[in-house]
């Protein structure tokens, strides 16, 4: 999703395992059902499509200059509705499956941020907004790893640019996993909202004409769906 964002860099050995386990869980995470509904008359199908949630558009980048796609982002306005917190997400699963969502959070975390903490926060915070958010997978490992399948259309560019042969060291892994860690039982980096999307300031993805933008971190926007589901309550556990 960080087209060589302020991609936080850093750099050593990431255990091989790690990463195994959270394409393996990927495996195991099942998408969302749709909305369904049986409706006959012309207004009865226009709730129907209501009652979807919209779709999740392929990363795709804009042909731009990184200096142009910081003018065109610049012209955006933020929104001027008010931006609330997410609720804390309280992860339900047994230990086996807290192991999985941790490891799967841990590494978008990592390379999506590098080290810093700040930007690793405002991560962890879109994935579990994701997870919650009936337009996506409903498992923190099946929202990291969306589309990761394909050469492109993967949801956080980490998982199909090759990126997953960098290397990190053993404590910028222990420091990603305590932010992960947090995020799973209950902390909250309020300045991201309900967000769910998320570029660099130096890319324009095609969804974010569509979309509304809320917040900057760093070098950072951040956005969320216009209407309710922009705004819909994002709480439960997983």
């Amino acid at each position: 999703m960080l087209k060589e964002s302020v991609k936080f860099r850093l750099g050593l050995a990431a255990p091989a395992a790690l990463i195994i386990a959270c394409l393996a869980a990927l495996l195991l995470a099942k998408p969302i059902g749709e909305y369904a509904g049986q409706y006959g008359s012309k207004r009865g199908k226009e709730k129907a499509a209501a009652a979807r949630p919209p779709a999740v558009e392929p990363v795709a980048f804009k042909p731009l200059e990184a200096k142009d796609a910081k003018a065109v982002n610049a012209e955006t306005p933020f929104s001027a509705a008010p931006n609330p917190a997410a609720a804390p997400f309280a992860f339900s699963g047994d230990n086996a499956a807290r192991a999985r969502a941790a490891d799967c959070l841990t590494a978008a975390v990592l390379y999506e941020a590098g080290n810093d903490r700040i930007g690793q926060q405002a991560v962890a915070q879109v994935v579990i907004n994701r997870a919650r958010h009936p337009a996506f997978p409903k498992s923190i490992c099946g929202v990291v790893f969306q589309g990761s399948e394909r050469r492109t259309g993967c949801q956080f560019t980490f998982t199909c640019d090759g990126a997953l042969a960098r290397r990190y060291s053993a404590a910028a892994w222990g420091a990603a996993r305590q932010v992960a860690s947090a995020a799973l039982s209950g902390s909250v980096y309020a300045p991201v909202g309900l967000a769910t999307h998320y570029h660099t300031d130096w890319v324009v993805p095609y969804w974010s004409d569509s979309l509304e933008k809320i917040t900057a971190v760093g070098t950072h926007l951040f956005f969320r769906w216009p209407g309710g589901w922009g705004r819909r309550p994002l709480t439960g556990a997983q």
